[in-house]
């Protein structure tokens, strides 16, 4: 009985012994599962943190190197702008149009004036020449009658003139003598009254066609007025629409200009809006692949204090 009763706690007491060795153990691996898990997980979080700062970087780096939003506005205003002037140069070229063509009509018109006042000269001219000429013959006339007139008296003078009475008296007893000489005082007296009538129609008439020609002169330098008149009118006339042409032609050489600067600012605007477009497409799929590995490092964080607990 004794060595059964001393055997009995000895072989319990080892029992014990064994199984708290055992239990011992399986809470320090217990223990360093939980250290591990808790390391892990710290390390996983550690590694997303540096993956998200290294990922930011890239993003800043892709960002910097496409428009921004502000640079996209910067371009359409642009755009708007260079369009604007277009309208702008192109109502002004309408106008510059419109004025080249009142321009272009009032100098026809000026011309054309000038063309009736030349042929109205030129008409006065040839008119004033005809009276001329008259006038001219006319006093060619009443000189001619003059000297006809003059050389009259002159013979009535010499055959005559102061023996007159003395011829009368001479030829008084002979009343046939007296009678053929009074007859013949008659005819020299009618032979100058008709003279001296010519000689008054001629004069007249030198002085009618002298008045004409002083008239027909005076329209003429009147045509010729307004002649010179239509010449200066029709040379302003085509100043200004000289004048309106060049105005147009560089207006429509601006327009070309402005033309292809609005080409060049709607590409530029075009090609800013797709490099935009482009890097808000990118920076979109950064930030969801940067969303799901975030996700997946807290799915793992979450994991590991879910199995460390």
């Amino acid at each position: 009985m004794h060595g059964i009763a001393e055997r009995t706690p000895t072989g319990g007491t080892r029992a014990r012994t064994r199984r708290d060795r055992s239990a011992s153990r399986s809470g320090r691996f217990a223990a360093r599962g939980r250290l591990l898990r808790r390391i892990l997980a710290v390390a996983a979080i550690a590694a997303f943190s540096a993956t998200a700062g290294v990922v930011a970087n890239p993003v800043a780096a892709v960002a910097a190197d496409y428009p921004t939003w502000d640079e996209l506005q910067a371009a359409k205003a642009n755009t708007a702008s260079a369009a604007k002037a277009v309208e702008q140069i192109k109502g002004l070229i309408a106008q510059l149009a419109d004025n080249v063509e009142a321009t272009r009509a009032e100098a026809e018109k000026r011309a054309d004036e000038l063309f009736v006042a030349q042929q109205e000269y030129d008409d006065a001219v040839r008119v004033a020449d005809e009276i001329q000429s008259q006038a001219d013959a006319a006093a060619a006339e009443a000189a001619e009658a003059e000297q006809n007139a003059g050389q009259i008296a002159a013979q009535l003078y010499r055959t005559g003139g102061t023996d007159l009475g003395v011829n009368l008296m001479l030829e008084a007893g002979d009343a046939t003598a007296a009678d053929e000489f009074l007859a013949k005082l008659g005819s020299m007296d009618k032979l100058v009254e008709r003279t001296s009538g010519i000689y008054r129609q001629a004069n007249e008439k030198s002085n009618a066609a002298q008045s004409l020609a002083d008239q027909a002169e005076v329209a003429r330098g009147e045509r010729e007025r307004l002649r010179i008149a239509a010449e200066e009118a029709l040379a302003a006339a085509q100043a200004a629409q000289a004048a309106a042409e060049a105005a147009l032609a560089e207006s429509e050489a601006k327009k070309i200009e402005l033309d292809q600067q609005l080409k060049f600012l709607q590409d530029t605007e075009a090609k800013t809006a797709a490099a935009y477009e482009e890097g808000e497409r990118k920076r979109k799929e950064e930030e969801e692949r940067r969303r799901r590995e975030a996700a997946a490092a807290a799915a793992a964080a979450a994991a590991a204090a879910a199995a460390g607990g």
